[in-house]
């Protein structure tokens, strides 16, 4: 059973100075939803030390999570970029949401965009350029959106796969088992099945 390792986002403590890591509550009642597919491990953001961390536990693959903008904490960005940097060289599966997603991009040398107001807490329907891997019988996909930045030109090594107002919305990795995607599926009252078959696909045995 893999172990995944979940990345946090930095959060400001009002009125005192001490560095926070936090996650969404919304994340354990969706990871709970895929019945025990895999474990998981909350990771700091504590730069090249959260590789040992990571390892320590017994991670052997990355989920890059959303919130907060690439550049906004040093820290963070810091950290995904060396777990990426050892998720590369042990072929580890990886999944980035949103900013995961942007991280993925960023990692390959990839460049954001500022995008519409459209998607911003909105939802849409994507335009899929051919089947998803892990859901191949999913026609057409509605998802949420609430991001501000956004790819209109993946990274060289990254293949797009479906698209939303000249926006890529998910792609994956031409030789590594690494996917991003620009929604939040924790976001969703209920855990959508092309979400729960993604992290089959990457983090199930």
């Amino acid at each position: 059973m893999r172990k995944v390792g979940i990345t946090l986002r930095s959060s400001d403590a009002p009125d005192y100075h001490e560095p926070r890591d936090a996650l969404a509550r919304d994340w354990y009642r969706f990871l709970a939803a895929t019945k025990g597919q895999f474990q998981w491990l909350l990771l700091p953001n504590l730069g090249q030390d959260t590789v040992e961390y990571a390892l320590s536990h017994g991670v052997d693959a990355l989920l890059l999570t959303g919130g907060d903008d690439l550049g906004s904490y040093a820290e963070r960005d810091s950290t995904e970029q060396c777990l990426l940097a050892h998720a590369c060289k042990a072929t580890w599966p990886v999944l980035g949401i949103c900013r995961g997603m942007q991280s993925l991009n960023e990692f390959w040398g990839g460049e954001l965009i500022v995008v519409s107001n459209e998607h911003h807490a909105s939802i849409h329907t994507l335009d899929l350029e051919c089947s998803l891997p892990w859901a191949p019988l999913a026609a057409q996909l509605q998802v949420n959106s609430f991001h501000r930045q956004g790819i209109a030109t993946p990274a060289h090594e990254l293949r797009p796969i479906a698209w939303y107002n000249g926006v890529c919305e998910v792609f994956i990795h031409e030789t590594l088992p690494w996917v991003g995607i620009m929604w939040h599926p924790e976001r969703e009252p209920v855990p959508t099945q092309h979400d729960k078959q993604l992290f089959e696909y990457l983090f199930g045995v």
